[in-house]
């Protein structure tokens, strides 16, 4: 990909989403970091950016979930390469999770995070 993909990383935990925004941002990608998924449907509703990957925790601990996140943005542009984050079961996630999203369940080490995203968009500009 020749321009710097654009990433929003959604997560409650603030230290857990600075973490990835970190990881990601040395990746080469320009990331936005929120903490709230009222934020980030605020956001991803505004069009201020033109995103092309979401990486999100299912339970965000508030009315938005990651899903609904995935959705809002999906709703916006079809191919976004998104990544669901989870305590819980992946495959509970992934019997609701769209298909060609990628699910991580934590702890997950930082190159999985950066592997899945690199394999997720190289899909979805082919």
């Amino acid at each position: 990909m020749s321009e710097r993909a654009e990433v929003l990383v959604v997560d409650d935990e603030p230290m857990i989403a600075s973490m990835m925004a970190s990881l990601l941002e040395e990746e080469g990608y320009r990331v936005t970091c929120l903490t709230s998924g009222e934020a980030a449907a605020n956001y991803i509703a505004a069009g201020v950016a033109r995103l092309d990957a979401l990486v999100t925790d299912v339970d965000l601990g508030t009315e938005v979930s990651g899903y609904e996140l995935a959705e809002l943005l999906q709703a916006r542009r079809s191919s976004v390469a998104t990544i669901f984050m989870t305590g819980d079961s992946a495959d509970r996630v992934r019997k609701r999770a769209p298909i060609e999203s990628i699910v991580l369940e934590k702890p997950f080490r930082p190159a999985q995070l950066a592997e899945a995203l690199q394999r997720l968009l190289r899909t979805a500009i082919q």
